[in-house]
């Protein structure tokens, strides 16, 4: 799929977008320390999946380059690059593609595996899988998937735990830090759906939301590394207690148990 040399091709373009970043200030370079570590995990989940899967060598340097990648034009957020000032696209994940479409190695690739890289640097965020995607595309998507928000929600876990950051992640999402919980969060989860982003208000919604990806995770590994690693119940600790939210953990800790077992 991917031969050593381009991967390494690869993870010199990355260090090299990364060495030319200038950040603005103290809080601006603690979220580009962040966003590095959490490209650095994803990769490291990336990979403990491809091995569950037993991915082929040129399969698993495809997952690496995505997980790579997949939040590169992140850093356009808190720093400037010279990499950075071509991009057109406004959606992160859409300007990762963008970026990735402009760099040398990427251009020597045949044609099937630029598709790869770009759709699912593309899709890696979205709410669902596309419906209408080859099996390649779909293939890798699931496996980038699940390696970030593994990652995403140690994240969230250590934040909750911890609190030692200068910037809170709810100044960062504009979402209120009082307490509540929207109803509408809740709602959807107890009744089997994904909650929608634009619903959050408070950073308990967003830290909900985080706690209902166990139910749109895909790979018994991934299950695996959640449970041994304890994020979800790092997450519940942190939440207020209601009925509502008790249903949820509950509801949750069976639908780890029954991917396990």
């Amino acid at each position: 799929m991917i031969s050593q040399e381009t991967l390494e091709q690869f993870r010199e373009e990355y260090n090299q977008i990364l060495s030319s970043v200038e950040t603005k200030g103290f809080a601006e370079q603690q979220a580009f320390e962040q966003w590095k570590t959490h490209n650095e995990k994803v990769v490291e989940n990336s990979l403990l999946l491809g091995q569950a899967l037993d991915m082929e060598d040129g399969e698993m340097r495809m997952a690496e380059i995505l997980a790579l990648f997949h939040d590169i034009a992140r850093f356009r957020e808190v720093s400037s690059s010279p990499h950075f000032s071509k991009l057109t696209k406004t959606d992160h994940a859409e300007a990762g593609a963008e970026l990735l479409s402009l760099l040398p190695p990427f251009k020597q690739l045949e044609a099937a595996k630029q598709e790869i890289l770009q759709k699912v640097t593309i899709f890696h965020n979205k709410p669902e899988l596309p419906k209408k995607e080859n099996e390649f595309v779909v293939y890798y998507l699931k496996l980038l998937r699940d390696a970030d928000k593994l990652d995403t929600l140690r994240l969230t876990a250590e934040f909750l735990t911890y609190r030692d950051v200068k910037v809170s992640p709810a100044d960062t999402l504009h979402l209120s830090k009082s307490p509540a919980i929207s109803d509408s969060i809740c709602k959807a989860i107890i009744n089997d759906m994904m909650p929608k982003k634009e619903d959050m208000v408070t950073y308990n919604d967003y830290v909900l939301l985080q706690l209902s990806w166990v139910f749109d995770l895909t790979y018994r590994k991934t299950y695996l590394l959640l449970n041994q690693r304890g994020y979800v119940k790092r997450l519940y600790d942190a939440l207020p207690k209601n009925d509502n939210i008790i249903d949820i953990y509950r509801k949750a800790r069976i639908h780890i148990e029954n991917q396990l077992f």
